[in-house]
């Protein structure tokens, strides 16, 4: 078996390698680097010579969301940008993955869906007002939905790794060296995932 790489490029994201020859029970399969509290050369330098031993590393391919502020997807971006470009650099093969791909793939439950209240506030001030308060609502309800949904990706990562301490901030990175194993190692050596 080889070593692969799972990356999330989040502000708050990490890194997991994954050596699955390593069987003894003192010693874990998986090495964790979390990206928080790490300047960008830091994680330049870090993904550099983790990616070197590896022969396969999977980056999740993010890009700005609605409603995501400009700082924040700019940040997103450069992080991005930092990692794919120490990667490239340095391993073996760089597989971009977008995030609902490679949940899919192996498994991960999906997003829950918010219906969105209609865009017509009508003409009273009555009428205006109740359409202010669905548009709360619905704001509180997705952001529910993306904590549920965070939460069930960790529970699904602690259920695979159950030897690891999962954090909301890694579990990205577990699942994406799990699909990295099970997926594309696989797919590149021509057999069967």
């Amino acid at each position: 078996m080889s070593a692969v790489l799972g990356i999330d490029p989040g502000a708050k994201g990490g890194m997991v390698s994954l050596h699955p020859q390593i069987r003894e029970a003192e010693e874990s399969p998986c090495v964790v680097t979390k990206f928080a509290n790490m300047t960008p050369f830091d994680i330049t330098t870090a993904v550099a010579e983790t990616a070197e031993m590896v022969d396969v590393v999977v980056l999740e391919e993010v890009g700005a969301r609605p409603g995501e502020g400009a700082t924040r997807a700019f940040s997103q971006g450069r992080n991005f940008g930092l990692i794919e470009g120490a990667s490239m650099a340095t391993c073996r093969r760089l597989i971009l993955v977008k995030p609902n791909a490679w949940q899919r793939a192996i498994g991960c439950p999906t997003t829950r869906k918010v219906p969105k209240p209609s865009r017509d506030a009508g003409s009273t001030f009555y009428e205006q007002e109740a359409h202010e308060k669905a548009l709360k609502l619905y704001s509180q309800a997705k952001a529910r939905a993306k904590r549920d949904h965070k939460n069930d990706l960790k529970a699904m990562a602690q259920r695979l790794f159950p030897r690891e301490r999962i954090t909301l901030d890694t579990c990205d990175a577990y699942l994406l060296a799990f699909y990295a194993l099970t997926i594309e190692l696989p797919k590149l050596r021509g057999e069967p995932a």
